[in-house]
């Protein structure tokens, strides 16, 4: 079945199928209102009679009504009025969604755009180009592809590939943009996934491939034309462009962060971020999850209609800016093109075989890049100490020593390839207690 949202005169559209909206107390929406009088009150004597439940996301089916061009009115319950929330909105069109799945209608137009959602704006800070954010980018040229194309510099690579003169007009999209959250939880815990509510300032960019096997917990990246805050440390694929405060808070409950709604976030709210330093940041961070500190939150609410009529009167400059955005992604893409093409680098070669006289071997078990090694030679271990740290399938794994003793040889460095048993390095011979 096609589907097309629309306002105007719902009345008038010959479609299989309309979906128009009514309250509990049988109120209903200004497209709901215009098929009521041109079927001269039909649809409001029988809402009237009680047939559509009270219960956001009830539905009721009807056949042709007088006057109504459309083959079947479905109405859907928006609960009531002064209850309707994110949650009420979704539920009516996920339930509208359901039940024109099961008609054998070819169309259908739903006429919910001119129903307000509650739209809090919430100011988050945002540390550019955090510290934080910058490791990742670094661990990731490190351990799993230097060479790509928005290495060293995420910023660098969405100022390139959506036709900006500079980094600093990327900075100021985002700082200029209201972010509408479409979903959450987009990579666990309350994560957003937003985009811009004026179409000039949707960045758009590819993933990382491979992907990060690292991302700080609340670092703030784009995505195709989303934008997303990792609600904790993890794997990740986004540009990152700096790192903000906890979405999400498991242990405390805080006036951002209320009882039973750990996450900060809601469906339909718009976040605009401001600026700090990475030190600032820290203290936000600390304040916003014990509570200490307050998140600036304004009700307010969000109109898909007047969005529409807004975007429609900047239609030029929306063109303008796409096609070049399109026009810069076609170089960066003729660039890939000519460049030879990306592979997984073949292993590491073993050095030796880690025993005999070169001592006992501690090896990798597991096929991984080396990301970091934490000893030389001559270094005294303990039991248990972490050697290095390999990094396969988005996930850190610590090597330890097997037993005291010191470092004779480190036969691998940041960045390689290990086979699984590949030597790493070597334990001296016959000193198991030097490491005390």
């Amino acid at each position: 079945m096609e589907f097309t949202i629309k306002t105007g005169s719902p009345e008038k559209l010959k479609r299989a199928c309309i979906v128009i909206g009514a309250y509990t107390d049988a109120r209903l929406t200004p497209s709901a209102e215009a098929v009521d009088q041109a079927s001269g009150g039909a649809l409001g004597a029988l809402l009237k009679r009680g047939d559509l439940d009270d219960k956001a996301g009830a539905t009721l089916a009807l056949p042709r009504l007088p006057c109504v061009d459309a083959e079947r009115v479905l109405v859907v319950s928006l609960g009531k009025p002064d209850e309707l929330n994110d949650k009420a909105y979704r539920d009516a069109l996920a339930a509208a969604g359901k039940v024109l799945a099961g008609l054998r209608g070819k169309d259908a137009s739903v006429c919910l755009a001119e129903v307000e959602v509650p739209s809090r704006i919430v100011h988050l800070p945002l540390s550019w180009e955090d510290d934080a954010a910058l490791l990742a980018v670094e661990r990731y040229m490190s351990s799993v592809r230097a060479g790509a194309p928005w290495c060293p510099s995420n910023v660098e690579f969405i100022r390139r590939v959506n036709g900006l003169g500079s980094v600093d007009e990327v900075r100021e999209i985002v700082f200029g943009a209201d972010y509408l959250v479409l979903g959450l939880g987009d990579v666990y815990l309350g994560a957003p996934v937003a985009t811009p509510v004026d179409p000039r300032h949707r960045l758009v960019t590819t993933k990382y491939n491979p992907a990060r096997t690292w991302t700080p917990e609340n670092a703030v990246g784009i995505g195709g034309a989303y934008l997303c805050v990792y609600g904790m440390e993890g794997p990740g694929g986004y540009q990152l462009v700096g790192r903000t405060v906890p979405v999400w808070n498991t242990h405390r409950v805080t006036a951002d962060f209320p009882a039973g709604t750990p996450w900060l976030l809601r469906f339909f709210d718009r976040i605009r971020f401001f600026p700090v330093s990475p030190a600032e940041l820290t203290a936000w961070r600390a304040g916003v999850r014990d509570g200490t500190r307050r998140l600036e939150v304004r009700e307010g609410v969000f109109s898909s209609a007047a969005h529409r009529e807004f975007t429609a009167g900047i239609a030029d400059e929306t063109a303008t800016w796409r096609a070049r955005q399109g026009a810069a992604f076609r170089a960066e893409r003729e660039r890939w093109a000519a460049e030879p093409p990306w592979s997984e680098p073949e292993p590491a070669p073993p050095v030796g075989d880690g025993g005999g006289a070169g001592g006992e071997a501690v090896a990798a078990h597991l096929a991984a890049n080396v990301w970091r090694v934490s000893v030389g030679p001559g270094d005294a271990v303990r039991a248990g100490d972490v050697v290095a740290v390999l990094e396969a399938m988005k996930m850190e794994v610590d090597v330890t020593a097997p037993r005291d003793g010191r470092v004779d040889r480190v036969l691998c460095a940041p960045g390689d390839l290990v086979r699984p048993g590949q030597p790493l390095l070597t334990l001296a011979s016959g000193d198991e207690g030097s490491g005390a």
